[in-house]
């Protein structure tokens, strides 16, 4: 999605010869609403993950998490940085 990004401003999404989706990258974007947030995998992360009921799935070597917007995953980041690594040395 990031290279179509770079030189589209409009798309339009096919299934089965049908349109399902088109318009202004940025509108349709909004209106899905999610965006995926993608950390090195760990199991101290993916426990806190479970702990707190939050969906993600892993992907390599990574744990993709989807989340609706730029402050989620903020304040998702700061809270996995206070709970995992508050007793490890960085």
């Amino acid at each position: 999605m990031e290279q179509i990004e770079s030189f589209c401003e409009q798309i339009c999404l096919l299934y089965e010869g049908e349109a399902i989706i088109k318009g202004r990258l940025n509108e349709i974007k909004q209106n899905l609403g999610y965006r995926n947030l993608t950390l090195s995998s760990n199991k101290s992360i993916e426990t806190a993950l479970n702990e707190w009921k939050i969906l993600f799935e892993i992907l390599y070597a990574y744990i993709i998490i989807r989340v609706r917007n730029d402050k989620e995953a903020i304040e998702l980041l700061n809270r996995l940085i206070k709970t995992v690594y508050s007793n490890s040395q960085l």
